[in-house]
């Protein structure tokens, strides 16, 4: 197998599909260590009830849209990836603690 290509070093469309081939398969590898610390704060966290802290999740979307304008990309569409991906971790939390039993205070 020959080695993916850095954008700036592409001079096909071949360089760029397995470039953008291998990016995905890092973020697919990302997402399931992402979803695994979810799981880990899912029967870590003792409060149920405290699943989805909505002042740290506008503070983080604040942060990455910051980080998306000083690097070029899309605020907005960062901001769309990352409220999913954030209500994903979520649902997934809850689906974990209801499996464990536990029950949720409010």
């Amino acid at each position: 197998m020959t080695a993916v290509r850095k954008p700036h070093e592409c001079t096909s469309m071949l360089d760029v599909e397995a470039g953008l081939d291998d990016t995905d398969r890092r973020i697919f590898t990302l997402l399931m260590v992402r979803f695994a610390y979810s799981t880990v704060a899912a029967r870590i966290q003792a409060d149920r009830s405290k699943i989805s802290d909505k002042r740290h999740i506008v503070g983080k979307l604040r942060r990455l849209e910051k980080d998306a304008r000083e690097h070029g990309l899309d605020p907005h569409f960062v901001k769309r990836i990352y409220t999913e991906l954030f209500e994903a971790s979520i649902e997934h939390r809850r689906k974990v603690f209801k499996k464990l039993q536990i029950p949720e205070t409010r």
